[in-house]
């Protein structure tokens, strides 16, 4: 059909009143970060497979909440939403190792997550090169103590949390004048090995005698002759670094031989909800430490949130004693927080329009302003700084009490110190 020019008139004029409504309706929109789509790029590799997942798969629960309360309950990092992806890595290094590149390269992350000690020892030099923040909640020596280093430990080193609690058991526990004879059962990995390195030391120089150490795989395939040589060598405790399954499988024959010593994992993997259900009585004992506040905490500002978002959004009462679920949300709280300071001072563009530039920029604000942050009171305070990235220096010690359930049988006590030498990369490497 032909237009006349009347009509051709017409339809002009109602492209110029959809234009001008387009334009009124644009100012009268709140210009928001979250309306213009801007976000934040966390990348997170978990154990949600593999001899860790009964930890990990927790954590990564726990992660996931605090990013779902950033986003949903505080429409983001001032306005700034959160973009969590995590990869399920299998306590696996070259998994981990991938991911931290598709973190840096593809996904233009400001920062990464990692999970495995033995990765995280791979990827610090990577990351201090790349210039490129990234943390764990857990801190490994090599990482933590290397000069200059781009990683931020969530919480201490898991052997400074098993020396704590072995302190508290020595003084409440031991009753002998001559000093415990102790087992040392080791997973034949990373972990496994510092913890030799450290255990041997502070006992060599306590004098405390060691009745045996023996590196076991992975996943044992039986802890029948590591639970012989404990009734044999008259072990008075046994400290186990190792994974959950093995753990499960070593109580469980302690039991069945008899062997009733105390038990301490210097890793809190051991005391999560479903490795205490599946080693049922034959955990009943066990110790180990809390970096964190947890659900019966009812007092602490931070675990009232959690109890009521969980109760909101799960419909259950709490968070079925998953304690590492205070654990990923601990270390996404105090990565959020850090950008949250980091963007005060660059604004958005200026974290994110440079990503290096960015990157930079959140590393400086985590060294030099996040002293003091308790994630409203879920930790003790934060003491990350320049020349020291260890996070905070206290603990609870936990223990598995019949039920079975997990009880803090302790106030926070202190890490014992570690020694100057100590906290050198030289002194871990053994160079």
């Amino acid at each position: 059909m032909r237009m006349t020019t009347k009509r051709f008139m017409a339809f002009g004029l109602g492209l110029a009143l959809i234009g001008a409504s387009a334009v009124l309706a644009a100012v009268a929109l709140p210009q928001t970060a979250a309306a213009q789509g801007k976000e934040v790029v966390i990348l997170e590799a978990s154990d949600l497979t593999g001899p860790f997942a009964p930890s990990g798969r927790p954590k990564t629960d726990g992660a996931r909440a605090y990013v779902r309360y950033v986003n949903e309950k505080l429409g983001g990092i001032d306005g700034v939403k959160i973009k969590h992806i995590v990869v399920d890595t299998s306590y696996v290094v070259d998994r981990e190792v991938a991911a931290y590149k598709r973190a840096r390269d593809v996904e233009n992350a400001l920062f990464f997550v990692s999970i495995n000690s033995s990765s995280i020892a791979t990827i610090a030099p990577i990351a201090a090169e790349d210039g490129m923040p990234f943390g764990s909640h857990n801190a490994e020596p090599i990482a933590t103590f290397r000069p200059g280093t781009w990683f931020f430990p969530a919480i201490p080193l898991w052997l400074e949390g098993g020396a704590a609690a072995f302190d508290w058991w020595m003084k409440t526990g031991w009753k002998k004048s001559e000093p415990p004879k102790v087992a040392m059962v080791l997973m034949d990995a990373h972990p496994g090995k510092t913890a030799s390195r450290l255990y041997g030391a502070q006992f060599k120089k306590r004098g405390i005698p060691i009745a045996f150490e023996l590196f076991t795989p992975l996943v044992a395939p039986d802890m029948k002759g590591v639970v012989l040589q404990m009734r044999n060598s008259q072990a008075d405790i046994v400290i186990s670094h190792t994974t959950d399954v093995n753990w499960t499988t070593m109580a469980k024959e302690m039991a069945r031989q008899g062997v009733d010593i105390p038990k301490l994992a210097p890793y809190f993997g051991p005391i999560g909800q479903d490795v205490i259900k599946a080693m049922g009585d034959a955990g009943v004992g066990l110790m180990s430490f809390l970096p964190y506040a947890v659900w019966d905490d009812a007092t602490v500002p931070g675990i009232q949130k959690i109890r009521g978002l969980y109760k909101e959004w799960y419909g259950a009462d709490r968070v079925e004693d998953r304690q590492h679920f205070y654990w990923g949300w601990v270390g996404m709280c105090q990565v959020a927080e850090s950008i949250k300071r980091t963007m005060a001072k660059t604004g958005y563009d200026g974290l994110t329009k440079d990503i290096k530039a960015g990157r930079k920029a959140l590393k400086t604000v985590m060294e030099n302003d996040m002293r003091g942050f308790t994630c409203d009171g879920i930790t003790p305070p934060l003491k990350w700084s320049p020349t020291d990235h260890r996070p905070f220096d206290m603990v609870k010690v936990a223990r598995i009490e019949k039920g079975p359930v997990l009880k803090a049988v302790s106030d926070w006590v202190p890490i014992p110190p570690l020694t100057d030498e100590q906290r050198t990369v030289e002194w871990w490497t053994g160079k």
